[in-house]
């Protein structure tokens, strides 16, 4: 019986203090509660002191947090069961607010709470001036202006912007307590204007508006010469460039008097903003001269007259009228006079070029060319040919260029001889390089030197390429091409060496 009842007892303690270890560990059975004193706070502008919160929980700790939107100038710390609330002095003329949140550490069904804290506004006057308001400019060239800006209360900040499309042409720069304000030059006829803004950080302080005002550009005509001057080929059109500001313009043409006339050896033409001029070719042995007059539209701007001076011609040999493009043309015959082998004093070889159109050729009998058609003749100076046992005479690959060679002056490899003279007696063997023509075998008065421009020499096995590219003592193009083999008739024969026999001669 005793041992039964000791059983009895053991088992009953054994409960008892597993239920009390329960009753420890389950304080989440327990009722939890978290309050606090107040809900809100209210602070005086400036000089508030800080606010105690008692915070009361049940069963829980607890946790806190301010309103990020007032961290700046809302503060709060524990300080046991309480809460410290401090505020930042209130400068600005509106009152403020923020909040502070009491919240369990755990989750679970005990809500948060939220004290509110408000700002007082404070008493202190705020304002923003300006000075100058308006800024006045001119269409170019305009210095910078300065604004000061003046604020009043503690705090009070501001910053600069340029409305709209005023900030194409309108820059700010901010400094201390100023505004520096530059312009961009204008090309308008008329002025225009924009606003510069000055706002301030407070919302209930009005923002100031600084007026801009520039002025538009007065008429302006001008061009970029005074006289234009061609030689009497006229190779190459000239322009004259116009600058023409808030104003349209017209041109003619004119006399020496200034007479308003269509000048015959003349052409213009409008090119944007300038006049195209370009002239005829001067045969004539007179200088010529015309005038090219620009009138701007705008009142009191005057015209301007632009002198065009053309040289006369000294010597024109030419008779051409037009380019002439001679296309493939029919036969080529070359003569060449080889050097010696010994000779050491040459230095370059020379190959009388002569080709021809179709309805012309070389009369081996006469040595004469008839028919009727073209007929060019070239003297072409290479690197030096020697005479040689194969009998094997080419003329070099190239680009053969005509060049003009002063009185005294030797030829070198890859000239074509010039300068040229008169054919007049002497067409069958002109000096240089001669466009000539021939109508049934006789030639005719219609005839070119080639003072300047290429000959191309291509040579493949026996055939030859040329490409003529000349041009007249009138500016005019000669041009031309033949493919195909080339007759030639080689000068002189090999001989060797000379032999000089001193003798004495006895005095």
């Amino acid at each position: 019986m005793k041992k039964y009842i000791y059983s009895l007892l053991i088992a009953a303690a054994a409960w008892a203090g597993s239920a009390c270890e329960r009753s420890g560990n389950e304080t989440t059975g327990q009722a939890k509660s978290l309050d606090v004193e107040t809900t809100e706070l209210t602070f005086d502008a400036k000089g508030a002191a800080p606010r105690e919160i008692a915070v009361t929980a049940e069963n829980l700790t607890w946790e806190f947090r301010v309103a990020e939107s007032a961290a700046e100038w809302l503060h709060a710390e524990r300080d046991g069961e309480k809460l410290i609330v401090r505020v930042d002095d209130n400068s600005s003329p509106t009152e403020r607010r923020g909040s502070v949140t009491i919240a369990p550490s755990e989750a679970g069904p005990v809500k948060s709470r939220t004290v509110t804290v408000v700002q007082l506004a404070s008493d202190e006057k705020y304002s923003l001036s300006v000075n100058p308001e308006r800024l006045d400019f001119a269409g170019t060239d305009a210095e910078p202006q300065v604004v000061k800006v003046v604020t009043e209360g503690t705090g009070l900040t501001w910053h600069s912007e340029v409305e709209g499309d005023a900030k194409e042409w309108i820059s700010v720069e901010e400094g201390d307590g100023t505004v520096t304000v530059s312009v961009k030059d204008t090309s308008l006829e008329g002025p225009r204007s924009g606003n510069i803004l000055i706002v301030p950080s407070l919302d209930n302080v009005a923002e100031k508006v600084i007026r801009v005002e520039q002025a538009g550009l007065p008429p302006m005509f001008a061009v970029d010469t005074e006289s234009i001057e061609f030689d009497y080929r006229a190779k190459y059109y000239t322009n004259i460039n116009v600058t023409a500001v808030n104003t349209e313009w017209t041109f003619h043409e004119a006399n020496e008097a200034g007479d308003a006339t269509e000048i015959s050896w003349l052409k213009t033409n409008a090119a944007g903003d300038a006049v195209r001029v370009e002239a005829e070719v001067n045969a004539t042995e007179e200088e010529r001269v015309a005038y090219v007059v620009l009138t701007p539209a705008a009142e009191g701007l005057e015209p301007v007259k632009v002198a065009v001076r053309q040289t006369a011609a000294n010597e024109i040999l030419s008779t051409l009228t037009g380019d002439l493009d001679l296309g493939e043309l029919a036969g080529v015959r070359a003569t060449l006079m080889p050097k010696q082998t010994w000779d050491k004093v040459s230095t370059f070889s020379e190959w009388n070029l002569y080709l021809w159109e179709e309805g012309v050729s070389y009369k081996a009998s006469t040595g004469a060319f008839v028919g009727t058609g073209a007929r060019l003749a070239i003297t072409l100076v290479s690197e030096r040919i020697n005479f040689n046992d194969d009998n094997a005479y080419y003329i070099p690959d190239g680009t053969y260029t005509v060049t003009a060679l002063a009185e005294g002056e030797t030829s070198a490899p890859g000239q074509l001889r010039y300068p040229a003279v008169s054919n007049t007696g002497h067409p069958k063997l002109p000096i240089g390089a001669w466009y000539t023509k021939l109508e049934n075998d006789a030639y005719t008065k219609e005839q070119a030197p080639l003072v300047t421009g290429t000959l191309t020499v291509t040579r493949s096995g026996e055939e030859y390429t040329f490409v003529l590219d000349f041009e007249d003592d009138l500016g005019y193009a000669v041009a031309g091409s033949y493919t195909g083999a080339m007759e030639l008739s080689v000068v002189g024969t090999a001989r060797p060496e000379p032999t000089v026999e001193l003798s004495l001669i006895h005095i």
